[in-house]
């Protein structure tokens, strides 16, 4: 995790993100983090509010030069929060983050991409934590979205989430290796289910799979009931204290229903947990 990639709207989600990442750096070894400020306005530019009154027109210049200006403003605080020599670059661009952001990872071989996300109820499809999520299902690089109230707290013990599906092709076990080791943290292995709803004839397999994946990472397998599943991380990762929970992306699965509003709720006010997302 040494080059960071961190989308901001300047919202008080992402300021609050940028103080969780600048504890992590204090526990991996990150080098640099470029702020990207998408400014493409989304609309006309010019807008009209009555036959009677002046157009307002939205001139490009301006937006870039405010996007310039409170990217600076926001790279000083974020350099404040830590006396590690990290260097911290900035783009600001007329361009929506689904274009930006899977270009400047390849350009700048990107490790990791870091974004806030709001509270339930200030949550918009336009936010930036909104659409890092949903960028997230086409990206190769992990994706850690930092609720509204997270604080930092030393990552020691980390959940993955599995729903037992094509366990050999989707478990991303190199990536969480390296992981657990540049945290040196330790593994919490979760499946969820109720009364046998998602029992099918190869789940003995995909457990079997499963083991061979991960045993060599020291993991600790769990196997619970909740009658839902999405709650049932949530309660199943405050009892075992952990830091932080994996998701693999995957359409249909249990990352879909990670980000119900419901859930992003109780992530936010009452167990804000940062959630790591990291494809196989």
């Amino acid at each position: 995790m040494k080059t960071i990639l961190f989308p901001t709207d300047f919202s008080e989600a992402s300021e609050n993100a940028a103080h969780y990442l600048m504890g992590l750096a204090g526990q991996v070894d990150i080098t640099e983090i470029t702020l990207l400020h998408s400014y493409a306005t989304e609309g006309p530019s010019i807008i009209y509010m009555s036959d009677f009154t002046e157009p307002i027109v939205i001139r490009q210049d301006e937006v870039k030069a405010e996007s310039v200006v409170r990217l600076n403003d926001f790279r000083t605080r974020l350099a404040a929060m830590t006396a590690a020599d990290i260097g911290i670059s900035e783009i600001s661009l007329d361009k929506s983050l689904d274009m930006a952001i899977p270009e400047i990872i390849r350009e700048q071989n990107i490790d990791l991409v870091v974004s806030g996300i709001e509270p339930y109820g200030k949550t918009t499809d336009q936010s930036t934590g909104t659409k890092a999520i949903k960028i997230a299902l086409d990206l190769q690089v992990p994706v850690l979205i930092i609720p509204a109230d997270a604080t930092y707290q030393r990552i020691e013990t980390l959940l993955l989430t599995c729903d037992l599906k094509n366990v050999a092709r989707s478990v991303p076990k190199d990536k969480l290796a390296n992981l657990l080791t540049e945290l040196e943290a330790r593994l919490i292995v979760v499946n969820i289910d109720f009364e046998n709803r998602h029992y099918r004839p190869d789940t003995l397999m995909e457990q079997t799979g499963l083991h061979r994946a991960l045993d060599a990472t020291g993991a600790e397998y769990f196997f619970i009931e909740h009658k839902d599943i999405v709650h049932g991380i949530v309660e199943f990762a405050e009892e075992k204290k952990v830091q932080m929970i994996i998701s693999i992306p995957k359409e249909h699965g249990v990352f879909d229903r990670l980000f119900h509003p419901g859930v992003t709720k109780k992530l936010a006010s009452v167990s804000p947990l940062p959630i790591m997302l990291i494809h196989n």
